[in-house]
């Protein structure tokens, strides 16, 4: 049988198979690469069923982790849904460390303004960020909702963003039933499932994968100078710049800067960058 893994635990995953049937099933051994998305044959082994296959992956989001080493973060997404409100007030170091992790993926972006009740200047300069998308919304007042399906309509969004923007509000309004249904199955297992990631079927065509507990993140960078090519209006003025290999901190003679002076480049992106780059 195939299906998808919608909860990844310890010794063992939470399939849903292409008619909606959800088993429980073994993994082959603990050290297995597997997470949430992922697309698994399994069969019946002695009385349990068990992981048979893992099919090759449609996308591959990474994170660094405390060595700065490339670490899998979420699997077959096609879409990084970031939402993000007026209060609190935003981490734009998370929303460009974000944004990073997408374009070295491959994938388009969304990012979601939620309490559009609040909203202040700080969403003015959410508009100009370098997003695919961007929508307004409230949950708390059922405004742009219907809209908001619509974009992740034959997609699997991965949703992320800052505690408190509303994120589980989201979910709750979005899914129903179904994110209490799934999480269900996550509590009966006890200590026997570890995971804190979890996806849900929109539809037949559409997923939505929620990983909470994000509270810092940071993007997978091979090479140090991949670092301003993830930071698209960077990478345009870097042509702009005297030397070859200047990086935008302190070599004279940088495009980068002088657009900064010009306000080609928002303030905050040109920070998180600068971040970035003293990570690595």
């Amino acid at each position: 049988m195939q299906g998808k893994v919608i909860i990844r635990g310890l010794n063992d995953c939470w399939v849903k198979t292409l008619n909606g049937d959800i088993h429980n099933v073994l993994l082959p051994n603990k050290k297995l690469s597997l997470l949430v998305g992922d697309q698994v044959d399994f069969s019946n082994d002695s009385g349990s069923l068990k992981v048979v296959n893992v099919y090759e992956r449609q996308t591959e989001i990474l994170k660094a982790n405390a060595n700065l080493e490339p670490e899998l973060f979420a699997v077959n997404i096609t879409q990084l849904a970031i939402v993000i409100a007026p209060n609190p007030a935003p981490d734009f170091l998370l929303l460009d460390s974000f944004l990073c992790a997408a374009d070295r993926a491959g994938i388009s972006t969304l990012l979601i303004i939620n309490k559009s009740d609040l909203e202040t200047h700080v969403s003015a300069e959410l508009e100009s960020y370098p997003v695919d998308k961007v929508i307004h919304i409230s949950v708390k007042f059922d405004q742009n909702m219907s809209k908001l399906l619509g974009l992740l309509d034959n997609k699997a969004s991965l949703l992320v963003g800052q505690s408190g923007v509303g994120k589980s509000s989201i979910l709750n309004k979005i899914m129903g039933v179904e994110i209490q249904k799934i999480r269900a199955l996550n509590k009966n297992q006890g200590t026997h499932t570890t995971s804190t990631s979890y996806l849900y079927s929109i539809d037949r065509s559409s997923d939505i994968v929620d990983t909470p507990g994000v509270r810092g993140f940071i993007p997978y960078f091979k090479e140090k100078s991949d670092i301003s090519s993830s930071f698209a209006e960077i990478f345009t003025h870097a042509s702009r710049c005297k030397f070859p290999n200047c990086l935008h901190a302190d070599e004279p003679n940088c495009g980068v800067k002088d657009a900064i002076e010009k306000s080609q480049i928002l303030p905050s992106r040109y920070k998180s960058y600068l971040h970035l780059l003293g990570l690595y």
